[in-house]
């Protein structure tokens, strides 16, 4: 299908919205007035914006806006005060919205393979995140302010262009999952030692020495290294 029927909005009571491998383009202004729906599935699209009236989803928890044509979300997103699952992927995100962080109870956020040049520090202030794929990017730093992470259990950073890790990493004790493989790294800070519940790190395709691999073994004993 290419468009929606301005109709849909009557069906009140849907609680779920399946419309992957479409070829919409558009979504009508009117579609934030189902109010009971949770879950929202866009994926394999053509939709190059998102309408404000997303912000009347109060109860969302998931949705889903990957493999589409976005360059921007629109500010109200940060009003979805439900949302738990978020997957933007595949998409030519640069930025987020500054009232980003407003979505408190967000759990897993999906950005793999957007166009950004720096790591959102909207991003560090969502204090409920658990898990972060932010994989396929063109970042070269992580902010110290990742220090405020504290629920985060699986970081991916895979495919980036990172030059280093901050030694506030060690503040996000949850995390259980590290992947940073194909970036630039020559080596990780001390401060992963204090990540007692780490056990898979990815360091595979950086341009490591083997003695800084050994040292990095060292740092964190109890986890598996990838390669």
């Amino acid at each position: 299908i290419q468009s929606l029927p301005e109709d849909i909005t009557k069906l009140v009571k849907l609680t779920t919205l399946v419309l992957r491998n479409n070829k919409l383009t558009t979504l009508p202004a009117t579609i934030g007035q189902m109010p009971k729906l949770r879950t929202l599935m866009l994926a394999k699209n053509r939709l190059k914006t998102l309408p404000d009236s997303l912000q009347w989803f109060l109860l969302l928890k998931d949705l889903d806006v990957s493999k589409n044509r976005l360059s921007e979300l629109p500010a109200s997103i940060g009003v979805l005060s439900s949302l738990e699952n978020l997957d933007v992927s595949s998409n030519y995100l640069k930025i987020l919205p500054t009232k980003f962080p407003q979505l408190t109870t967000l759990k897993r956020l999906r950005l793999v393979a957007n166009e950004f040049n720096l790591f959102p520090t909207e991003i560090t202030k969502l204090a409920a995140l658990e898990e972060l794929d932010f994989a396929n990017n063109f970042v070269a730093q992580i902010p110290a302010s990742i220090s405020d992470m504290t629920a985060l259990s699986v970081l991916n950073m895979r495919g980036n262009r990172l030059l280093s890790v901050p030694a506030e990493i060690g503040f996000c004790q949850n995390l259980a999952l590290i992947n940073v493989a194909y970036n630039e790294l020559l080596t990780l800070p001390q401060e992963i030692t204090k990540l007692a519940k780490l056990q898979t790190l990815s360091i595979g395709q950086n341009p490591m020495q083997r003695s800084e691999i050994e040292k990095i073994r060292g740092f964190v004993p109890q986890a598996r290294i990838g390669f």
